[in-house]
């Protein structure tokens, strides 16, 4: 069972989170050094959020949702699920893209 919620967080939650950092970041301009380190550190944080999501599955439903729904934002979601990260994309998001 813990496998299929991981999974399902996986494709539900992290990997859309994934795909909407990148974006936004590439619209931003901002380089893919950077854009890599962001992505290192939510991918360090994964097992985390999934060991989180097991223990708590009403968080984890909640945070898909409000996702997919537009309720939370990604910065929201973040901040709560990979702090870390959100400090983070705060401070790469600002940058330019030299190359």
């Amino acid at each position: 069972m813990q496998d299929i919620i991981a999974a399902l967080i996986s494709i539900f939650l992290i990997e859309p989170l994934q795909a909407n950092i990148a974006e936004r970041f590439a619209e931003a301009g901002v380089s893919a050094q950077a854009a890599g380190r962001v992505a290192t550190c939510f991918s360090n944080a994964a097992p985390e959020i999934l060991d989180r999501a097991g223990n708590e599955p009403a968080w984890a439903i909640g945070h898909a949702i409000g996702y997919w729904t537009g309720a939370s934002t990604i910065d929201s979601i973040l901040a709560d699920a990979a702090p870390d990260c959100l400090a983070a994309v705060d401070g790469e998001s600002v940058e330019p893209d030299v190359a």
